[in-house]
C-alpha cells in the first residue's frame, strides 16, 4: 500500500512509561492509497494527548483523549477494514470490548471513518507500586466521517487496580456502560499493560 506519513509529537511528561506529571501530544497525518480489486485513496489524520498531575503525595489525576478521521477519496465502502477506525477497549471507552464500539454487521464490528474518545482518571497509591483507579470515559464512532458529531455518545465509568512495573502499569479494570442500548454489554473487564493515554 503506497502512503506518505508524518507525525508531530511533543513530550513533556516526567516519565513516558510511568508518568505522574506533565503532558504529551501527537498529531499524525497520512496520505495513501489502497490498491486491489477495488482501489481507493484516502487522507487520515488525528490528534491524541494526555495530561497527568500530582495531587498531594498519594493522589494523581489524568486526562486524555483522541480524535481520528479517515477521508476516502471516492466511495467509503471501498475502504479496507484495516484502514478504518475503531473504538472501545482498554485505551478508549472501557465499557466495551476491544474495538467493538460502533456499527456492526451480523454482530461483527466494521469500524468507521471518524471517532473520538476522552478519559478522566483519579489514581490513588495503595501500597508501593500498587494503585487503585477510578475512571470516566466518553466516546463515539461514526461510519461516515461527516457524521462524527451526530453519532451516539457512549459513557462509561469504572474501577481498577494497577501494578507499576518498569515496563509500564499492569492494569486490571472494569468499565460499566452508563448508556447501554440493546445488544451492548453492561460492562467489560480489561487486562492491559501500558497507560490508558
Amino acid at each position: 500500500r503506497p502512503r506518505i506519513r508524518a507525525t508531530q509529537s511533543l513530550e513533556f511528561r516526567d516519565n513516558a512509561v510511568l508518568p505522574t506529571s506533565g503532558w504529551h501530544f501527537e498529531n499524525p497525518l497520512e496520505l495513501g492509497a489502497a490498491i486491489g480489486g477495488i482501489s481507493t485513496s484516502y487522507l487520515s489524520s488525528g490528534v491524541s494527548a494526555g495530561w497527568h498531575h500530582d495531587i498531594g503525595r498519594k493522589l494523581e489525576i489524568g486526562l486524555g483523549g483522541e480524535l481520528g478521521m479517515v477521508i476516502p477519496f471516492g466511495d467509503g465502502d471501498n475502504l479496507p477494514i484495516d484502514l478504518r477506525l475503531f473504538n472501545g477497549g482498554a485505551r478508549s471507552v472501557r465499557s466495551f470490548p476491544e474495538r467493538e464500539l460502533g456499527p456492526t454487521i451480523d454482530g461483527y464490528a466494521v469500524g468507521g471513518e471518524s471517532m473520538w474518545n476522552t478519559n478522566l482518571e483519579l489514581i490513588r497509591e495503595l501500597a508501593g507500586p500498587v494503585k487503585a483507579v477510578w475512571f470516566f470515559d466518553a466516546g463515539t464512532l461514526a461510519r461516515d466521517y461527516g457524521d462524527l458529531f451526530s453519532a451516539d455518545v457512549e459513557l462509561a465509568t469504572g474501577l481498577g487496580v494497577r501494578l507499576n512495573l518498569p515496563i509500564g502499569p499492569v492494569r486490571f479494570e472494569y468499565g460499566y456502560n452508563l448508556t447501554r442500548d440493546d445488544g451492548e454489554p453492561s460492562g467489560t473487564f480489561h487486562f492491559a499493560i501500558g497507560n490508558a493515554f
